[in-house]
């Protein structure tokens, strides 16, 4: 089966959190929102769907950041799916990063 490598663009809407697995290593995890921007009929920029990533780290990096940060993320991409408890199917998409650094804003023309 093939991996999926995404660059991801958005706003971390949880503050990271870590927690040791394995003994002693160190995995760190934080929500990421990203929302798609598409130029309108009028040829205006506009906000189109959100997608939340929960992003796993296991290089720390996200000890740099906190809630509200821009940041890119680099890293393969995967989706868990699940039935929960209440028999509601469920999923959860994850970004593994190689990557995290802060969004630097390029202007559009």
């Amino acid at each position: 089966m093939g991996k999926f490598y995404a660059e991801v663009e958005g706003m971390l809407v949880t503050e990271p959190e870590s927690r040791t697995v394995s003994g002693d290593r160190v995995v760190m995890s934080a929500r990421l929102a990203t929302t798609e921007r598409k130029k309108n009929k009028e040829g205006e920029w506009e906000n189109g769907n959100t997608i939340f990533l929960t992003v796993v780290d296991f290089n720390e990096s996200l000890m740099d950041f906190v809630k509200k940060d821009i940041v890119v993320v680099k890293g393969r991409v995967s989706l868990n799916k699940w039935t929960g408890k209440d028999g509601t199917e469920r999923e959860e998409w994850k970004l593994f990063a190689d990557e995290i650094t802060e969004f630097t804003h390029i202007p559009r023309t």
